[in-house]
Protein backbone atom coordinates (compact mmCIF):
# COMPACT_ATOMS: atom_id res chain seq x y z
CA UNK A 1 0.00 0.00 0.00
CA UNK A 2 0.72 3.58 -0.45
CA UNK A 3 0.39 6.28 2.11
CA UNK A 4 -0.47 9.94 0.34
CA UNK A 5 -1.76 12.70 3.06
CA UNK A 6 -4.25 14.78 2.32
CA UNK A 7 -3.74 18.70 1.08
CA UNK A 8 -4.15 19.81 4.47
CA UNK A 9 -1.61 17.61 6.47
CA UNK A 10 2.28 16.65 6.28
CA UNK A 11 3.71 14.13 4.61
CA UNK A 12 7.05 12.50 4.43
CA UNK A 13 10.76 14.35 5.61
CA UNK A 14 12.64 16.14 3.09
CA UNK A 15 16.72 16.50 2.97
CA UNK A 16 16.53 19.37 6.12
CA UNK A 17 14.29 16.98 8.40
CA UNK A 18 11.44 18.69 7.47
CA UNK A 19 7.66 17.50 6.84
CA UNK A 20 6.71 17.97 3.02
CA UNK A 21 3.76 17.05 1.69
CA UNK A 22 3.63 14.45 -1.28
CA UNK A 23 3.13 15.06 -4.78
CA UNK A 24 0.20 14.05 -6.05
CA UNK A 25 -1.38 13.64 -9.66
CA UNK A 26 -4.59 12.27 -10.68
CA UNK A 27 -5.87 11.14 -14.23
CA UNK A 28 -8.39 9.10 -15.36
CA UNK A 29 -7.48 5.34 -14.36
CA UNK A 30 -4.75 5.59 -11.46
CA UNK A 31 -3.13 7.97 -9.24
CA UNK A 32 0.96 8.89 -9.65
CA UNK A 33 2.01 9.52 -5.51
CA UNK A 34 5.88 10.80 -5.64
CA UNK A 35 6.55 8.90 -8.82
CA UNK A 36 4.88 5.88 -8.37
CA UNK A 37 1.67 4.64 -10.24
CA UNK A 38 -1.35 3.11 -8.90
CA UNK A 39 -3.62 2.09 -11.18
CA UNK A 40 -7.69 1.83 -10.42
CA UNK A 41 -9.94 0.01 -9.64
CA UNK A 42 -7.74 0.30 -6.09
CA UNK A 43 -8.17 0.22 -2.35
CA UNK A 44 -8.31 3.83 -0.51
CA UNK A 45 -8.10 3.02 3.38
CA UNK A 46 -7.95 5.69 6.37
CA UNK A 47 -4.91 6.24 8.26
CA UNK A 48 -6.62 6.28 11.12
CA UNK A 49 -7.73 2.39 12.10
CA UNK A 50 -11.09 3.68 13.57
CA UNK A 51 -12.76 5.12 10.37
CA UNK A 52 -14.11 2.40 8.75
CA UNK A 53 -14.96 5.00 5.62
CA UNK A 54 -13.47 2.74 2.89
CA UNK A 55 -13.64 3.92 -0.86
CA UNK A 56 -12.90 1.48 -4.09
CA UNK A 57 -12.32 3.60 -7.40
CA UNK A 58 -13.17 2.02 -10.66
CA UNK A 59 -11.41 2.27 -14.18
CA UNK A 60 -13.21 3.92 -17.19
CA UNK A 61 -13.25 0.69 -18.92
CA UNK A 62 -15.53 -0.51 -16.02
CA UNK A 63 -17.82 2.64 -15.81
CA UNK A 64 -15.55 4.15 -13.51
CA UNK A 65 -17.57 5.68 -9.82
CA UNK A 66 -16.63 5.02 -6.56
CA UNK A 67 -17.92 2.50 -3.99
CA UNK A 68 -18.21 3.24 -0.42
CA UNK A 69 -17.65 0.92 2.17
CA UNK A 70 -18.74 1.49 6.05
CA UNK A 71 -20.07 -0.30 8.99
CA UNK A 72 -23.44 -2.18 8.36
CA UNK A 73 -26.39 0.57 8.63
CA UNK A 74 -29.59 -1.58 8.22
CA UNK A 75 -28.81 -4.00 5.64
CA UNK A 76 -26.57 -2.01 3.88
CA UNK A 77 -22.88 -2.13 4.16
CA UNK A 78 -22.07 0.00 0.77
CA UNK A 79 -23.41 2.19 -2.11
CA UNK A 80 -21.99 3.03 -5.26
CA UNK A 81 -21.74 6.38 -6.28
CA UNK A 82 -20.77 6.57 -10.29
CA UNK A 83 -20.44 10.56 -10.61
CA UNK A 84 -17.73 10.38 -8.01
CA UNK A 85 -14.31 9.24 -9.49
CA UNK A 86 -11.35 11.70 -7.49
CA UNK A 87 -9.62 10.25 -4.32
CA UNK A 88 -10.41 12.27 -1.02
CA UNK A 89 -8.16 15.01 -0.29
CA UNK A 90 -9.68 15.70 3.63
CA UNK A 91 -7.05 13.57 5.38
CA UNK A 92 -4.31 10.80 5.76
CA UNK A 93 -5.44 7.68 3.71
CA UNK A 94 -3.36 4.14 2.28
CA UNK A 95 -4.12 3.04 -0.98
CA UNK A 96 -3.79 -0.39 -1.70
CA UNK A 97 -4.14 -2.73 -5.05
CA UNK A 98 -8.23 -4.24 -5.24
CA UNK A 99 -8.19 -7.85 -5.14
CA UNK A 100 -11.08 -9.24 -6.78
CA UNK A 101 -12.20 -12.14 -4.92
CA UNK A 102 -15.22 -15.00 -5.31
CA UNK A 103 -17.94 -12.85 -3.97
CA UNK A 104 -16.96 -13.89 -0.31
CA UNK A 105 -14.60 -12.58 2.72
CA UNK A 106 -13.24 -14.84 5.05
CA UNK A 107 -13.38 -13.82 8.78
CA UNK A 108 -10.24 -14.99 11.30
CA UNK A 109 -10.63 -15.36 14.74
CA UNK A 110 -7.84 -16.19 16.92
CA UNK A 111 -7.33 -17.18 20.72
CA UNK A 112 -3.56 -17.19 20.95
CA UNK A 113 -0.91 -18.75 18.14
CA UNK A 114 -2.78 -22.29 17.93
CA UNK A 115 -6.33 -21.70 17.55
CA UNK A 116 -8.78 -20.10 15.19
CA UNK A 117 -12.42 -20.00 14.39
CA UNK A 118 -13.34 -18.95 10.73
CA UNK A 119 -16.35 -17.85 8.87
CA UNK A 120 -17.42 -16.50 5.50
CA UNK A 121 -19.89 -13.99 4.57
CA UNK A 122 -20.82 -12.03 1.08
CA UNK A 123 -18.58 -9.15 0.79
CA UNK A 124 -19.76 -5.90 1.14
CA UNK A 125 -17.93 -5.17 -2.33
CA UNK A 126 -20.77 -7.01 -4.02
CA UNK A 127 -23.43 -5.15 -4.03
CA UNK A 128 -23.79 -4.01 -0.53
CA UNK A 129 -26.62 -5.50 0.63
CA UNK A 130 -26.07 -7.60 4.09
CA UNK A 131 -27.36 -10.68 3.92
CA UNK A 132 -29.47 -12.09 7.37
CA UNK A 133 -30.95 -15.18 8.69
CA UNK A 134 -34.41 -14.95 10.10
CA UNK A 135 -33.40 -14.02 13.68
CA UNK A 136 -31.75 -10.91 12.30
CA UNK A 137 -27.64 -12.12 12.31
CA UNK A 138 -25.76 -11.57 9.00
CA UNK A 139 -25.24 -14.74 7.36
CA UNK A 140 -22.24 -16.42 7.93
CA UNK A 141 -20.18 -20.17 6.67
CA UNK A 142 -17.93 -22.74 8.38
CA UNK A 143 -14.99 -21.93 6.33
CA UNK A 144 -12.05 -24.78 6.28
CA UNK A 145 -8.18 -23.50 6.59
CA UNK A 146 -5.47 -23.97 4.27
CA UNK A 147 -2.15 -24.83 6.16
CA UNK A 148 -1.05 -21.49 4.55
CA UNK A 149 -3.97 -19.65 6.31
CA UNK A 150 -3.07 -21.26 9.69
CA UNK A 151 0.26 -20.40 9.41
CA UNK A 152 -0.80 -16.57 8.77
CA UNK A 153 -3.15 -16.36 11.92
CA UNK A 154 -0.12 -18.33 13.92
CA UNK A 155 2.03 -15.13 12.84
CA UNK A 156 -0.28 -12.46 13.19
CA UNK A 157 -0.69 -13.83 16.77
CA UNK A 158 2.84 -13.62 17.59
CA UNK A 159 4.26 -10.54 15.17
CA UNK A 160 1.55 -8.27 16.79
CA UNK A 161 1.36 -9.57 20.39
CA UNK A 162 -2.30 -9.89 20.52
CA UNK A 163 -3.81 -13.33 22.01
CA UNK A 164 -7.53 -12.28 20.99
CA UNK A 165 -7.94 -10.60 17.65
CA UNK A 166 -9.45 -11.26 14.26
CA UNK A 167 -8.82 -10.36 10.76
CA UNK A 168 -10.18 -10.49 7.01
CA UNK A 169 -8.62 -12.84 3.82
CA UNK A 170 -9.09 -12.35 0.31
CA UNK A 171 -8.96 -15.49 -1.20
CA UNK A 172 -8.23 -15.08 -5.46
CA UNK A 173 -7.94 -18.02 -7.46
CA UNK A 174 -4.11 -17.50 -9.27
CA UNK A 175 -3.89 -20.40 -11.82
CA UNK A 176 -4.59 -23.84 -10.08
CA UNK A 177 -3.26 -22.08 -6.21
CA UNK A 178 -5.64 -20.74 -4.24
CA UNK A 179 -3.80 -17.54 -2.83
CA UNK A 180 -4.69 -15.93 0.45
CA UNK A 181 -3.85 -12.27 1.62
CA UNK A 182 -4.96 -10.70 4.37
CA UNK A 183 -6.39 -6.96 4.37
CA UNK A 184 -7.82 -6.14 7.85
CA UNK A 185 -5.85 -6.81 11.46
CA UNK A 186 -8.32 -6.56 14.23
CA UNK A 187 -7.51 -5.92 17.82
CA UNK A 188 -9.60 -7.97 20.40
CA UNK A 189 -12.16 -9.13 18.08
CA UNK A 190 -15.20 -12.14 18.96
CA UNK A 191 -17.13 -14.65 17.08
CA UNK A 192 -20.76 -13.20 17.25
CA UNK A 193 -22.85 -16.37 17.88
CA UNK A 194 -21.06 -19.64 18.66
CA UNK A 195 -21.11 -21.10 21.90
CA UNK A 196 -18.26 -23.41 21.33
CA UNK A 197 -15.96 -20.39 20.27
CA UNK A 198 -16.47 -18.68 24.05
CA UNK A 199 -16.29 -22.42 25.80
CA UNK A 200 -12.63 -23.20 24.08
CA UNK A 201 -11.83 -18.97 24.59
CA UNK A 202 -12.40 -19.15 28.27
CA UNK A 203 -10.20 -22.54 28.81
CA UNK A 204 -7.30 -21.50 26.62
CA UNK A 205 -7.39 -17.67 28.64
CA UNK A 206 -7.59 -19.37 31.73
CA UNK A 207 -4.44 -21.62 30.78
CA UNK A 208 -2.51 -18.29 29.29
CA UNK A 209 -3.53 -16.58 32.84
CA UNK A 210 -2.31 -19.37 35.24
CA UNK A 211 0.49 -19.98 33.10
CA UNK A 212 1.41 -16.16 34.11
CA UNK A 213 0.88 -16.28 37.53
CA UNK A 214 2.62 -19.81 38.04
CA UNK A 215 5.25 -20.20 34.95
CA UNK A 216 6.63 -22.94 36.80
CA UNK A 217 3.67 -25.27 36.98
CA UNK A 218 2.65 -27.30 34.55
CA UNK A 219 -0.89 -26.56 34.06
CA UNK A 220 -3.18 -27.66 31.59
CA UNK A 221 -6.77 -29.19 31.06
CA UNK A 222 -7.16 -28.31 27.57
CA UNK A 223 -8.26 -30.87 25.03
CA UNK A 224 -8.51 -28.29 22.38
CA UNK A 225 -5.98 -29.51 18.79
CA UNK A 226 -3.84 -26.80 18.03
CA UNK A 227 -3.98 -25.04 15.04
CA UNK A 228 -1.24 -25.94 13.25
CA UNK A 229 0.37 -29.05 14.78
CA UNK A 230 4.27 -29.17 14.14
CA UNK A 231 6.22 -32.76 12.49
CA UNK A 232 7.16 -33.34 16.13
CA UNK A 233 4.06 -32.74 17.92
CA UNK A 234 2.56 -35.50 15.40
CA UNK A 235 5.77 -37.93 16.18
CA UNK A 236 5.07 -37.46 19.87
CA UNK A 237 1.12 -37.90 19.89
CA UNK A 238 1.77 -41.07 17.83
CA UNK A 239 4.53 -42.27 20.41
CA UNK A 240 1.98 -41.57 23.01
CA UNK A 241 -0.52 -43.61 21.66
CA UNK A 242 1.24 -46.36 21.03
CA UNK A 243 2.67 -46.66 24.44
CA UNK A 244 -1.22 -46.29 26.19
CA UNK A 245 -1.89 -49.82 23.78
CA UNK A 246 1.21 -51.42 25.08
CA UNK A 247 0.00 -50.72 28.78
CA UNK A 248 -3.29 -51.67 28.19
Amino acid sequence: GHRPEGEGDDGGMDGNGCKEDPEIEEHDDHIEVNGVIINKPFVEKPVDADDHNIAIYYPSSAGGGCKKLFRKVGDRSSEFYPEINEIRRDGSYIYEEFIETQGTDVKMYTVGPDYGHAEARKSPAVDGKVERNPDGKEVRFPVILTLREKEIARRIVLVFKQQVCGFDILRIQEGDSLVSYVCDVNGWSFVKNSRKYYDDCATILTEHMLAAVKPKSKISFSALAPLLATMEDTVEDTYRSKTKKKRH
